[in-house]
């Protein structure tokens, strides 16, 4: 969205989204060996398999999206939902 730089606002929406699913699989596998393997490799499968359920992948379905608005000196930040676009 646009800053007015003249009036010094913002109308913004910030995504912020965990960088996990390509980790998950060999961090589990670090931390709890053949378990933890096999508890990252389950993470991955499910991330591929929403990808195709809901054509987009799990970190999509995780990330949180915010809306920025108002002036530089107070903004207000306010988080999305589906009820709040």
């Amino acid at each position: 969205g646009p800053i007015n730089i003249v009036d010094r606002t913002y109308h913004q929406t910030v995504v912020v989204t965990p960088n996990v699913s390509s980790t998950l699989p060999l961090a589990g596998a670090v931390a709890g060996g053949p378990v933890g393997l096999g508890v990252g490799t389950a993470i991955y499968l499910v991330d591929r398999i929403a990808g195709r359920l809901f054509d987009r992948d799990l970190v999509d379905m995780i990330s949180y999206r915010y809306r920025l608005t108002g002036p530089w000196d107070d903004p207000d930040l306010s988080l999305k939902t589906p009820e709040n676009p």
